[in-house]
């Protein structure tokens, strides 16, 4: 890979007894709705980070470095790869971000194609190489709701990465698919037969081939499912508000009962014991 052999050079020349690692990683998922995620990692381990800045030093002695420091030298190295503006990912509509695992030391250059039709057609025209210009580019052959890809690495780009130095690196090629595909020649699988990875340094991985499908009935049946969810979450608020009501209305009624009980009629009552009542009576 052109981008990778001036981090090889320098990683031959800081790491002559003990060795070092590189980390050059394609990763793409597919999403029933045909959208694509896209994304190339590049990073260093930090044996390697810390060599390239000891031979910057007067000393020229390989000493252990901050991460700020590591950082400060891998932002340096980035401006100056991505100098002009056919190198740039950033000028392709990619975006950037820090990568850091376990002891490499890197970025991330993402990017999401919202159809892989705009990038299928009758005959694919991608090299690996050219990431940049993914957009422009026929990555899949399309027949029908079948989907090829055949990217082919060449043993002449291998042999150049690798040849002659005690060199460490993961060059891979990751590809995370919504059902199993119908074939491929993946290096490896994971368990639930979607996401095939290759290892592009091995001798018998020459180039990249799967197949795999979307079936309009899958994507029907996820709008399907989508729809009942939402049907069936309406029915039950519905329930609960009818329920609710029919209890509020049921504490509220006062039957006539209850009417007469609350508004007793009042009559004249005399008291025998008080005599002017019977006086008042009489005179009446």
């Amino acid at each position: 890979m052109k981008k990778i052999k001036p981090l090889v050079l320098l990683c031959a020349v800081v790491a002559l007894l003990s060795g070092c690692s590189l980390k050059y990683e394609y990763n793409v998922t597919i999403k029933p709705d045909k959208s694509m995620d896209f994304s190339i990692i590049m990073a260093m381990d930090e044996e390697l980070i810390d060599g390239m800045l000891s031979m910057q030093s007067q000393t020229g002695e390989q000493t252990k470095h901050t991460d700020e420091e590591r950082w400060e030298m891998l932002e340096e190295a980035a401006t100056e790869d991505t100098a002009t503006e056919d190198t740039d990912p950033a000028n392709f509509g990619f975006t950037t971000e820090k990568y850091r695992k376990d002891q490499y030391y890197g970025y991330k250059y993402n990017k999401k194609i919202s159809n892989i039709d705009d990038i299928s057609g009758t005959q694919a025209n991608f090299k690996l190489e050219e990431f940049q210009n993914i957009s422009d580019k026929t990555v899949f052959v399309k027949n029908g709701n079948v989907y090829k890809a055949n990217l082919v690495l060449t043993s002449e780009e291998q042999s150049e990465s690798t040849e002659g130095y005690d060199i460490g690196i993961d060059m891979l090629f990751v590809i995370t698919l919504p059902n199993k595909p119908i074939s491929h020649n993946a290096t490896s699988v994971s368990e639930d037969g979607k996401t095939l990875t290759w290892n592009l340094l091995k001798e018998s991985s020459k180039d990249i081939e799967f197949e795999f499908s979307l079936n309009e009935s899958t994507n029907t049946m996820l709008y399907i499912c989508i729809a009942a969810g939402a049907f069936i979450g309406f029915a039950i608020i519905g329930f609960v508000t009818s329920n609710n009501k029919k209890k509020s209305t049921t504490q509220t009624t006062v039957t006539p009962t209850q009417q007469v009980n609350q508004n007793p009629v009042v009559e004249n009552v005399i008291d025998t014991t008080n005599p002017n009542n019977n006086e008042n009576s009489n005179s009446q």
